[in-house]
């Protein structure tokens, strides 16, 4: 009678501990080491992974320079571009000497992460007579920390416009969210990051942004990667009449884009169901005043509450542990009871029907462990019969040539492919393998075509290159599907080319996608750079776009 008294209350544990473990399952697993998922309309917290930890913010600095300019000067203000503006890295092309409207600059600013376009605008914005350079940009990013200190950003605290890496230049995924938050009252900021391309006759830039087209509701976001930063993300979407904000920092290369996909579907989902904690109404855009301290409590390992005593009200961020979750509701605990003493009643009456069906389950196990034994032996017999006919017939392929082209097409391409890279293997008429040869480049090439007829320029532009850097005589032309992309897969590629010093097949391409679709400003300012020799150091390194 204890045996199955210690049965029904191991029972009770386990389907208790079991339905914790499925409502922690629902929070989302991200690779980001900071997170927020902020309720775009209330400014409620719906997610957080470490949200006040101060981090490099990479390019969603730029987040602060344009809602500045757009609160500064109107869209039609001139600007002027000196040789102190190129502080190098993502470029939206200026030289110096050149003149653009703010309007210009911004679109440069947000969609291309222009650093030269940062520099601009808030050299001349921030200018006073008499100013140096570095005057004027220093007055500008002054400007910058007082809209963080009016919006009570305490973790935020800029050294530059553009976030490239520097002492001291850090903010937080939090204040990150409550500025975006704050701009996107602004029509021309909402406007600007859910804009694809921008030509204005005289500059041509496509979006960073690659989920923009591609997730449903996408309104627009700004990337941002540098060595200190890694890898970091701001969107903003919206759907149902729901907005939610997610920003995100320190990610990697594989998982940024993930990352914000899920926190974007875990927003949407908690709103949906109204799972989240709001205040007892929305909360203003400054969230959180400096006069009012902010008093954080663990309430578990993975609990996080923030109170404000102004107003007593408390936002739970992260849902309390298995405990916590527990306590907080008992009806939980009944109804693993009932289940435990339901499993226990099974158990009593149907413990001889259990002992038989386990011996049944071994004796059938017994049996597939002899089938399978059987079987072994019959396929390596089988084997050694195909290896003695292969060597009757030398037209066939075994595994000992197949090595011995491996090695051979290894050394040809300065590459050490596995097998399963290089080869796949295909049963021919005679039962015997013949080797199809898998072609990386190819591979690749299929893949940044694919990308490029989704509108993801940026992404298939690297497939390309990845291309060439596998095989730098590869010719895209005889990629199946290359002639079926929209013109702008084809600067993609000839951006590649170019790349890889493979210049005059680049202007070739240019040439007969010019003959085919027509002229249009951003395959002529292709073009032109390439007859002019100048080379953009932003479209071989992904650093701070």
């Amino acid at each position: 009678m204890r045996r199955w008294l210690f049965v029904g209350v191991t029972l009770c544990i386990s389907v208790a501990l079991w339905q914790s473990a499925a409502a922690q399952a629902t929070e989302p697993v991200i690779t980001a080491d900071s997170a927020v998922v902020l309720d775009g309309q209330t400014g409620a917290i719906l997610y957080a992974k470490d949200p006040d930890t101060p981090r490099a913010p990479a390019s969603l600095t730029k987040i602060f320079t344009a809602i500045v300019a757009l609160e500064t000067a109107p869209l039609d203000t001139p600007l002027t571009v000196t040789a102190a503006d190129l502080v190098g890295e993502s470029s939206m092309g200026l030289h110096a000497g050149d003149h653009l409207s703010l309007r210009t600059a911004l679109y440069g600013l947000l969609l291309a992460s222009g650093n030269d376009a940062a520099m601009v605008i808030a050299r001349n914005l921030g200018a006073e007579p008499g100013d140096t350079p570095q005057q004027s940009v220093a007055r500008f990013v002054r400007q910058e920390n007082a809209l963080a200190e009016q919006l009570g950003l305490t973790h935020t605290h800029l050294e530059n416009p553009h976030g490239l890496d520097q002492e001291g230049h850090v903010s937080s995924a939090r204040d990150l969210a409550v500025v975006t938050r704050y701009a996107l009252r602004n029509p021309q900021f909402r406007r600007i990051i859910s804009t694809r391309t921008y030509e204005d006759g005289q500059y041509a830039f496509l979006q960073t942004n690659r989920l923009l087209g591609v997730y449903p509701g996408l309104l627009g976001g700004k990337t941002g990667i540098t060595d200190r930063a890694g890898y970091c993300l701001m969107e903003v979407a919206e759907r149902d009449g729901h907005t939610v904000i997610v920003v995100l920092l320190h990610s990697t290369a594989e998982a940024w884009y993930d990352d914000a996909r899920t926190l974007l579907d875990f927003g949407f989902a908690q709103l949906a169901k109204q799972t989240a904690l709001p205040t007892a109404q929305p909360s203003p855009l400054v969230p959180l005043a400096p006069s009012t301290p902010v008093t954080s409590t663990q309430t578990s390992s993975t609990s996080l509450s923030v109170s404000q005593p102004a107003t007593g009200t408390t936002v739970v961020i992260q849902s309390a542990g298995p405990v916590a979750r527990a306590l907080a509701h008992p009806w939980q605990w009944l109804m693993a009871s009932l289940v435990a003493m339901g499993g226990f009643l099974c158990l009593w009456v149907g413990a001889p029907a259990t002992l038989g069906l386990i011996g049944l389950r071994r004796s059938r196990r017994r049996t597939a462990h002899t089938s399978a034994r059987r079987q072994r032996s019959w396929q390596k017999s089988e084997s050694v019969a195909c290896e003695r006919r292969t060597e009757r017939h030398p037209g066939n392929v075994h595994h000992a040539s197949i090595t011995r082209q491996q090695k051979a097409i290894s050394g040809r391409h300065g590459s050490d492919y596995s097998l399963g890279d290089v080869f796949t293997l295909l049963p021919s008429t005679d039962g015997s393998p013949h080797v199809v040869t898998f072609l990386p480049a190819q591979a690749r090439t299929r893949r940044a075509i694919r990308l490029a007829c989704e509108g993801n320029y940026q992404e298939a532009e690297r497939e390309f290159l990845d291309a060439l850097r596998s095989d730098r005589r590869y010719d895209f032309t005889q990629c199946p599907g290359f002639w079926q992309m929209p013109p702008a897969g084809y600067i993609a590629a000839a951006r590649a080319y170019r790349l890889v010093q493979r210049t005059r097949d680049a202007r070739s391409l240019l040439m007969v996608v010019r003959l085919s679709f027509g002229s249009t400003p951003l395959l002529d300012a292709e073009l032109a750079q390439m007859s002019e020799g100048v080379f953009s150091q932003a479209r071989s390194s992904p650093v701070n776009s």
